[in-house]
């Protein structure tokens, strides 16, 4: 419950932030890096996502931040910890 309350606590504040898009775009790089290192093009991310291509393209674009929901998928979809993507301490 504690790792669920700090992650919507740090989307929250990040989304409200004067660092919102820098945070969007971080979030979006570390996405796309994540996809490449386990050998994923946006189409295949998005098939096992069930979302569309154009979707993946924004998130990691850093035009849209992922929704709560969608963050759970990319968890399961890439098999690692949504923290992975949100933590704010990495340029």
């Amino acid at each position: 419950m504690d790792k669920a309350r700090n992650r919507q606590q740090t989307c929250d504040q990040m989304r409200n932030g004067k660092d919102k898009d820098t945070y969007v775009k971080r979030v979006g790089r570390r996405i796309a890096e994540e996809r490449k290192r386990q050998g994923l093009s946006q189409q295949q991310l998005a098939h096992r996502m069930d979302v569309s291509e154009h979707l993946i393209s924004r998130w990691e674009t850093g035009n849209q931040m992922p929704s709560r929901s969608s963050l759970q998928a990319l968890e399961q979809a890439l098999e690692v910890p949504a923290e992975h993507f949100l933590r704010n301490h990495l340029p």
